[in-house]
């Protein structure tokens, strides 16, 4: 939860140094916030960001692999799951400077996947280029949930998209916060 006290001339400067423990990414009731740490600071400054800012799908290609196939050269159900996640970590560092490895180091915090929802559309085939897209489209206190999608090179096709649920999840003491 939200430890400290921020003054609404601290929200509209878009600044704020933080006293106590505030998550990474955080969302602020009733004012259509997130909290996310500066990429340019140490971890104790970050910004507010608006929702729609935050909300923003982001989209990288990505090439089907020989060893993420099936004997069809389908891609394997399976690797579905891992093509999005890559595809998120990716979009988190290159778009919002969101290192999730660098945070779990130093901080002993991070995000552990909840529930996946899956739908597989269409096939994606052996050597085919990809469009991944992915987008948050809930937050809470407490959790994340992201949609991503495949598409074809085009982006005619929906081949597959799935719903990721994170919780906000403590390292240190094996715990959700």
């Amino acid at each position: 939860p939200l430890s400290g006290t921020i003054n609404r001339s601290e929200v509209e400067s878009g600044i704020f140094y933080r006293k106590k423990t505030l998550t990474p990414v955080h969302f602020v009731r009733g004012m259509n916030l997130v909290w996310r740490l500066s990429p340019l600071h140490n971890s104790s400054f970050g910004q507010f960001v608006s929702m729609q800012e935050f909300q923003k799908i982001f989209e990288s290609k990505s090439l089907i692999r020989f060893p993420d196939c099936d004997p069809f050269n389908h891609l394997n159900n399976s690797r579905y799951i891992d093509y999005f996640i890559n595809a998120r970590e990716d979009h988190l560092l290159q778009f919002h400077h969101f290192d999730i490895y660098r945070l779990a180091r130093e901080k002993g915090i991070s995000w552990v996947v909840s529930k996946n929802e899956i739908a597989y559309l269409k096939p994606a085939f052996l050597m085919e280029t990809v469009w991944i897209q992915t987008v948050i489209i809930k937050l809470d206190e407490k959790s994340i949930m992201v949609e991503m999608r495949m598409w074809n090179e085009g982006k005619s096709v929906l081949k597959a998209f799935m719903w990721t649920q994170f919780v906000h999840f403590n390292l240190k003491t094996q715990k959700p916060e």
